[in-house]
């Protein structure tokens, strides 16, 4: 499970939503790891993201070795693949190479040796690059994992132009955003008047609003389970001495977070129409789908009732307990 029930449960309680996603990172930063927001072409297409900071996020800069490339999951030789692509076209754009390794002359011939590599065919790398390209399926299979991505980001971004055009509309809580300081609150109002354009182009695409409808359920979905895990642990008294070793301050402030991820929960169970989304058209996300209880009951009596809660993997709920012990926040 990814380590953000608490911090998760906080984010959905400002935005709706967090995006839920999971990312393989096995390696360090390869050459060329880094696109200006432009990217290269992905698959021999276009796959920019947007400008600046917001554009699509480059896996290439996961996985700069080989080895085990073709027995890795699917997303890892996507982004092998888009590694590759962005190899060959940085080292046929001057400009664009010179940007991406910082006119660094020894990491210029190291790209551009790769690239010759990449060419040749009967070379290591050059047989995985012909390799990869030449399977349809699987270059279908790429472009829908990172258009899918693509529009997780803009759900993100769009969640975010709304949230500040909300916050420079309300002088009270805008104010307290800038810490009563003029100057920051005119920044934030020229940002949000700077962004209207593209706030207003992302609310009129409805094919993004209907998959952000989507994504956003998947996230509330993620969160049930995540917070059940919690609360799971924290009905069993057994099972929460021996996670946290029987320490006693652990334990309370356990139990102290956990107050505010059963209030939560309840909400969430509490709504018949996400729960009977979770159950029938995502258990992918939501394991525990046939032993979710029906809507209206709490998540008390729902722990209860459930005898595969004991094997819920639990969250970074005790990370987060852990930490603020250590810095005295609770």
């Amino acid at each position: 499970m990814k380590p953000a029930s608490l911090i998760t449960t906080l984010a959905f309680t400002a935005f709706g939503s967090t995006l839920a996603q999971n990312r393989t990172a096995d390696a360090s930063t390869g050459d060329v790891g880094k696109q200006n927001g432009n990217g290269g072409e992905h698959h021999g297409g276009d796959r920019s993201g947007g400008g600046g900071e917001h554009g699509h996020h480059d896996h290439s800069k996961h996985h700069k070795g080989l080895k085990g490339v073709n027995a890795g999951s699917t997303l890892e030789r996507c982004t092998v693949l888009q590694r590759f692509n962005h190899i060959i076209d940085s080292a046929a754009n001057a400009t664009q190479l010179q940007i991406d390794v910082k006119g660094n002359a020894t990491r210029i011939a190291r790209v551009q040796a790769e690239a010759t590599q990449l060419r040749n065919a009967t070379s290591p790398q050059g047989a995985l690059f012909v390799s990869l390209r030449s399977n349809a399926t699987f270059l279908g299979i790429c472009d829908a994992i990172f258009a899918t991505e693509s529009s997780g980001e803009q759900c993100n971004r769009l969640r975010f132009l709304e949230a500040r055009a909300t916050l420079a509309a309300n002088a009270t809580a805008l104010d307290k955003a800038a810490h009563g300081n003029t100057t920051r609150a005119q920044h934030i109002q020229a940002a949000v008047t700077k962004a209207q354009p593209e706030l207003a182009a992302l609310q009129g695409n409805e094919t993004l609003l209907q998959f952000c409808a989507m994504f956003q359920t998947q996230a509330q979905c993620r969160l049930i389970k995540q917070l059940y895990g919690d609360v799971s642990l924290a009905r069993n008294a057994t099972r929460l001495n021996q996670t946290l070793e029987g320490n006693t301050t652990r334990i309370a402030a356990f139990q102290k977070l956990v107050a505010k991820a059963t209030a939560q929960l309840d909400k969430l169970l509490n709504n018949a129409t996400l729960v009977s989304v979770c159950k029938t058209e995502m258990p992918f996300i939501l394991d525990l789908a046939n032993e979710l209880p029906n809507a209206t009951v709490t998540s008390v009596n729902a722990v209860s009732q459930s005898t595969a809660s004991r094997n819920v993997a639990v969250s970074a709920l005790l990370l987060v307990v852990f930490f603020m012990l250590s810095f005295n926040l609770l």
